[in-house]
């Protein structure tokens, strides 16, 4: 029974400290929701926006290619130094190729909001969180 309550006292401990944080955290939370939240954008400016994403995309696949190709050469290259020399340069054009990507993913995800929002119009909503927090 004695260790049965200890750890019930250790669970409240842990419950009071964690319940402080997250809720001094969430009028934060709220209010950075309303801050990103995505917001209404005309029919012609949401179609460029796609079209120019659409673009970026290509070009990245065709950079990834020649990324692909440049590792597949400097991994034949010969001698200690300078395949050294050629293999972190093809990790470091590969480190940014990722980021871009990642950026490319985000500007999509941000993109489908915009849509989404523009379908469902729940501003109220947005407009909930600011007040709330």
């Amino acid at each position: 029974i004695f260790v049965i309550a200890f750890l019930s006292l250790i669970g409240w401990i842990f419950f009071v400290i964690f319940c402080g944080v997250g809720l001094s955290a969430l009028p934060i939370d709220l209010i950075n929701e309303y801050r990103s939240r995505p917001k209404k954008i005309p029919r012609e400016r949401f179609e460029t926006s796609r079209k120019d994403l659409a673009n970026e995309v290509e070009e990245m696949i065709k950079y990834g290619q020649e990324l692909k190709d440049t590792a597949a050469i400097s991994q034949k290259t010969k001698g200690f130094w300078k395949g050294r020399r050629a293999k972190g340069k093809s990790r470091k054009d590969i480190r940014k190729y990722e980021t871009a990507c990642i950026q490319i993913e985000q500007d999509y995800n941000i993109l489908q909001m915009q849509a989404k929002f523009n379908k469902e119009n729940k501003a109220w909503l947005y407009g909930l969180k600011l007040i709330l927090g």
